[in-house]
């Protein structure tokens, strides 16, 4: 009887798909970490993608405002000048794309020496919104700061 066990154990039968089987099942684990991750990193990308949008278009909205105000010599301009708290908002729709739009809102401070532009970009696909304000002095808008 222990001469059978020594025989069973020297042989080789099966060990061939033991290791074929490991194999398979360290590839297996190996492909779906790479599925993973690549499906993570698909998914942060698009994420970054549709803020960027967001910020653009927020952007967009302070240069639409601003090109507003400086139009026709500054008519619109003087008009929130020699207002205290005036305020103005307007709403831009993107239609070719995905319907997006932009929140503009112009306002004098209640001294009138300073004009704030807040812009709201949205991007309707994902929800996703990103707020820019510009601020400058009414009497020197070359002198504009974004936040």
């Amino acid at each position: 009887m222990d001469n059978m066990f020594k025989n069973t154990l020297k042989s080789n039968n099966g060990a061939a798909l033991v290791v074929v089987l490991i194999t398979l099942l360290v590839l297996s684990i190996l492909t779906l970490s790479v599925i993973h991750t690549n499906m993570t990193n698909t998914k942060q990308v698009v994420s970054q993608k549709e803020h960027l949008q967001a910020y653009y278009l927020a952007y967009s909205g302070l240069e639409i405002g601003y090109s507003a105000l400086l139009l026709n010599n500054g008519e619109l301009l003087d008009e929130f000048k020699s207002r205290a708290n005036h305020t103005r908002n307007d709403k831009v729709h993107y239609v070719d794309s995905n319907s997006d739009e932009i929140d503009i809102t112009i306002k004098s401070s209640s001294d009138k020496q300073k004009i704030t532009i807040t812009s709201i970009g949205k991007h309707k696909a994902s929800g996703k919104s990103v707020t820019l304000t510009m601020t400058f002095l009414a009497d020197y808008p070359s002198l504009k700061r974004i936040e």
